[in-house]
């Protein structure tokens, strides 16, 4: 399906209350918490994680659970509340391969079985701990981030394994943000590509790309001349292939090529070059209004040029598990310079990322922003897209459909072989059949 901004496009109707509704809330019971509860979901950096060392909190799709790494590495992933009287086992001591709560020394081992129940009677301790339920859950260690599975009652599909996953730990890096709103805000900030040029002008002056400060300016001010691409898109079993295509004086055309893989996975368009770094952006739900989007930037060649991660990464706070740290909120308009303004800066927001500018104007829209207010144009191709083909897919597991869109039940894909790309497109060329692993001599770079 094609959207050419050349002639009169057929504008994304906004959705009506309830499909928003169905779109952001994740907690139990609901339409997208059933569909995300069929997905391995990543939920802390792998290094935070030390062995015999403190149980992190995780809150995933609204719900509470505590993970951790024993002394023999291995990890243990079960709800926060110990299942005796509901303590915070993120409390508890982590020692003889298991948590033990603080409150009554209960020790339950890291394959989710009540082992220890001191408070009982020494004759009958063994046979009440038995009959204990603990709830845990499946638990990866892959791509340096710890993955879960938390659908109550599901077999686990088949774990992801993009081509990150296989990679060893210095050719990844990885950063995550938090932000206060919803998670599909912060999904389809990175999945607009309509906005770079606006948004990101000043920003992206100073942000670091592959390629040294030529390529920067140049991709700059190809995002200025030309603010309005046209969107082509497929639909694929995985999620979907999108192209934002720019036209060039020259008769070429600049394509950005991302790939989209349902439900939260944004392949960002990177260099053509194949010994580059690449990144993906993964926009995790906390519960309906709090989300987390980690940003794994990894080199399939070579370990990532730690000199050039810190040029990245510029403006942002050191802490990998939040960069965003500090960002503010409305009540100080997140530190908004008008003065700046006025002397230029397209958005006031002095010595932040182009990712801190994200977060503060999808936070701007409220926690859960109304979607029936919308007024969507044909720069909002893929938003639309995105929106109305998850909750189709949510509608239809809700429906008794065992094909789930993501995931090889909808249709054979290689996980390894889903890439971004951006390069310049020869004249008569189809965006589709390039390929993303072919390695091109980059002429302009993009980053989403």
């Amino acid at each position: 399906m094609t959207y050419q901004q050349a002639i009169e496009p057929e504008y994304p109707k906004p959705l009506t209350h309830q499909e928003n509704e169905d779109l952001a809330r994740v907690g139990p019971g609901t339409v997208m918490g059933e569909y995300l509860r069929r997905f391995w979901h990543p939920v802390v950096r792998a290094a935070k994680l030390e062995p015999n060392g403190a149980p992190v909190r995780i809150r995933l799709l609204g719900e509470l659970f505590v993970t951790y790494r024993t002394k023999s590495n291995r990890i243990g992933f079960l709800r926060e509340r110990c299942p005796h009287r509901g303590a915070s086992l993120a409390l508890a001591h982590n020692s003889g391969e298991g948590l033990r709560c603080l409150f009554h020394g209960w020790k339950i081992g890291v394959g989710g079985k009540v082992e220890q129940v001191p408070t009982e009677p020494p004759a009958c301790a063994a046979k009440f701990a038995e009959g204990v339920k603990v709830r845990h859950y499946p638990v990866r260690e892959a791509g340096g981030l710890i993955w879960a599975f938390v659908g109550e009652g599901i077999e686990p599909p088949e774990f992801p394994d993009y081509e990150f996953n296989s990679l060893p730990e210095d050719q990844i890096d990885i950063r995550v943000g938090l932000f206060h709103c919803n998670w599909v805000q912060g999904m389809e900030a990175v999945l607009d590509s309509a906005h770079l040029g606006q948004l990101h002008r000043s920003s992206f002056k100073e942000t670091f790309f592959t390629g040294g400060k030529e390529v920067r300016e140049a991709q700059v001010q190809r995002l200025i001349e030309a603010p309005a691409p046209s969107f082509e898109f497929d639909v694929t079993p995985f999620g979907f292939r999108e192209a934002a295509i720019r036209d060039l004086s020259d008769g070429r055309k600049q394509g950005n090529l991302r790939m989209f893989a349902a439900p939260y996975y944004s392949f960002l368009p990177g260099s053509s070059r194949q010994s580059d770094d690449r990144t993906i952006c993964i926009s995790v739900p906390f519960d309906d209004e709090w989300a987390a989007q980690y940003f794994l930037t990894y080199n399939t060649h070579q370990p990532i040029d730690q000199q050039a991660s810190k040029e990245r990464w510029r403006y942002t706070d050191p802490d990998p598990d939040n960069f965003a740290a500090g960002l503010g909120d409305v009540s100080n308009l997140w530190g908004q310079n008008r003065d700046a303004m006025q002397a230029g800066h397209a958005t006031g927001f002095i010595g932040r990322h182009s990712f801190h500018e994200d977060f503060i104007i999808q936070e701007s829209m409220g926690p859960i922003t109304d979607r029936t207010q919308d007024n969507l144009g044909s720069s909002d191709t893929i938003i639309d897209l995105t929106r109305r083909t998850l909750l189709k897919a949510a509608y239809a597991l809700r429906d008794g459909s065992t094909e789930i869109w993501g995931q090889k039940s909808a249709g054979d894909f290689d996980y390894a072989g889903i890439r971004g790309n951006a390069r310049v497109i020869p004249a008569n060329t189809d965006w589709r059949d390039i390929d993303p692993f072919e390695d091109v001599e980059p002429v302009f770079l993009a980053t989403s």
